[in-house]
Formats: C-alpha cells, structure tokens, sequence
C-alpha cells in the first residue's frame, strides 16, 4: 500500500493505472506461495496475459504527450473539484454558495 501511495504522487496518472493492473498478478503469486494455492494453465495465462497487456500499455504510453503540470495549490480532491487548498478561495464556482437568487422568497 505505501509503494502504491507513493506511485500515485509521483508517477504520471496513466503509468500509475497501469501499473495497478498487476494487483492480481501479484496476488495470485502470493496466494501460490503462501496460501497453498495450486498453479493452473488458466492461472499462468492469466497473468500472462495481464504482464503483455501491461507491457503495451507501457510502451504505448511512452510515446503520448506527457501532461501538464498542476497549477500550485491544487492538491488530492481539491485538484480534481477544481478548488484550490486550504486557506484559497474555490476555483471556477461563483461567489453566491449558500445565497438565495434575487427572485426566490
């Protein structure tokens, strides 16, 4: 889990997704080596199958135009709710939260 937090702040957004899709692959490997889990050909094709499709979503990826940068003070949720972080204003929403419209009663 703290391999995991760490990829997702430090590696680009895509890298990190796929690279999440080798949970079961590893989770596999561990059932087999700790859980008594017995290795099947579905088993094996399995996570042969997840590690290429891994891989080429790897190397896909290589060659996309990487991202911008966030604007500072864009942080976790705040970041995608388009606030900014504690002690700023909220970004792109209006200045009437909470008020009641001219006409309302």
């Amino acid at each position: 889990m703290a391999l995991q937090t760490w990829a997702q702040r430090h590696i680009p957004p895509t890298r990190t997704a796929l690279l999440m899709t080798l949970e079961p692959v590893f989770a596999s490997a561990f059932a087999v080596a700790f859980g008594g889990e017995h290795v099947t050909l579905r088993l094996i094709l399995g996570g042969a199958l997840i590690l290429l499709a891994t891989l080429v979503g790897v190397r896909g990826n290589e060659s996309a135009e990487p991202l911008p940068e966030r604007p500072p003070g864009l942080t976790g949720l705040g970041a995608l709710l388009g606030e900014v972080s504690p002690g700023g204003a909220a970004a792109g929403r209006g200045s009437s939260r909470g008020s009641r419209h001219p006409s309302a009663a």
